[in-house]
């Protein structure tokens, strides 16, 4: 995905949108956080999803990208903002941690970027601990242009909230749209209780995977 590389300053901006903070809110309810929990974000992009979570409640907070660029960004932000989070570049298909080492993960606009997400999934849930979430975020059978600008008109966003929105749209009609089958054969049989929850009149899926 070094493609993302020459986009660092567009999804620095976006991860601040009003659409991308009402997820990353709605995330952070789903996750059942307590303090001094270890938390990985998987594709944290320049990093404000984990910033956002950091400045509500003290967690051990991790986030990976492929992109050098993105990770210098996020960790930029971070000594700005002045919010504890560690990132570094680390490819999601091969991590160092140990087995177990985390208890939440999060990943969001990530996973349906992928050819074959099944074999990612896999080294991911490695780290996650028994009894430990993954929440993930993909787009839904409803993330089409007409329907997604006339729920970004009523939700009353504009400008680059809009812009930005659409812009996600078009990539996600140039990739995939997504059912809660098709995510959850990415774990292909491994022990997992899965919840599915879409937002947006069905224009995103938010899919948490417990680990039995």
């Amino acid at each position: 995905m070094s493609q993302f590389n020459e986009l660092v300053e567009f999804f620095d901006r976006q991860e601040r949108t009003m659409w991308q903070m009402e997820l990353a809110n709605t995330l952070f309810e789903k996750a059942d956080l307590r303090p001094g929990m270890r938390i990985l974000d998987a594709g944290c992009g320049a990093g404000w999803l984990l910033l956002s979570w950091v400045h509500r409640i003290p967690i051990d907070a991790v986030g990976i990208d492929n992109s050098g660029p993105m990770i210098e960004r996020a960790q930029f932000n971070a000594l700005q903002e002045q919010r504890r989070a560690h990132f570094e570049v680390a490819d999601m298909r091969h991590l160092n941690w140990p087995n177990g080492s985390f208890d939440r993960i999060v990943s969001n606009f990530v996973f349906f970027l992928f050819d074959s997400p099944a074999s990612t999934v896999a080294e991911v849930w490695r780290v996650l601990k028994p009894g430990g979430r993954f929440l993930m975020f993909n787009p839904g059978a409803a993330c089409l242009q007409d329907h997604m600008d006339s729920y970004a008109e009523q939700r009353g966003w504009q400008a680059f909230d809009r812009d930005s929105f659409l812009q996600w749209g078009d990539v996600v009609s140039r990739r995939r749209r997504l059912t809660p089958e098709d995510i959850e054969s990415w774990w292909q049989g491994t022990a997992a209780v899965f919840s599915h929850q879409t937002l947006w009149d069905g224009i995103g899926i938010l899919t948490e995977a417990v680990k039995v």
